[in-house]
């Protein structure tokens, strides 16, 4: 029987790089669109300054279950790829990014932060499932 002849490490590599950019791509958008949507604006002050107006308890109950599903469900793709060892460093590291951009951009541009987030709950499960 012949052996099937392996792909050349060029090739190798960028897929990999091109897989890695889309993981990382997909954790920061879903990470900070989780973050925005979900837990920001379940408080007063954020829900009041993007949205205009204080949020209902029910509101406020779903943002934060929604929130904290969304920021669960965002370890999936990291662990898949890279196992639980270096994908939850690496979940850790671009949830620190997007929190970071988010506390950059909350108190200058905070519609511009809503749009992202929009955007990273649209894209994000493109992102992820270009890896499978």
């Amino acid at each position: 029987m012949k052996s099937k002849p392996s792909l050349p490490v060029s090739y190798r590599l960028a897929v990999t790089s091109r897989v890695l950019a889309a993981v990382v791509g997909g954790y920061l958008m879903a990470s900070l669109a989780s973050i925005c949507l979900a837990l920001c604006l379940a408080t007063d002050r954020h829900h009041g300054e993007l949205l205009h107006g204080k949020p209902s308890s029910a509101r406020r109950l779903g943002l934060r279950v929604a929130g904290w599903l969304l920021l669960m469900l965002s370890t999936w793709p990291t662990v898949a790829v890279r196992g639980w060892g270096q994908g939850l460093v690496e979940w850790c590291a671009v949830l620190m990014l997007s929190a970071l951009l988010l506390v950059l951009l909350l108190p200058y541009r905070p519609r511009l932060a809503l749009f992202l987030a929009g955007a990273g709950l649209l894209a994000s499960p493109v992102a992820a499932f270009t890896l499978f």
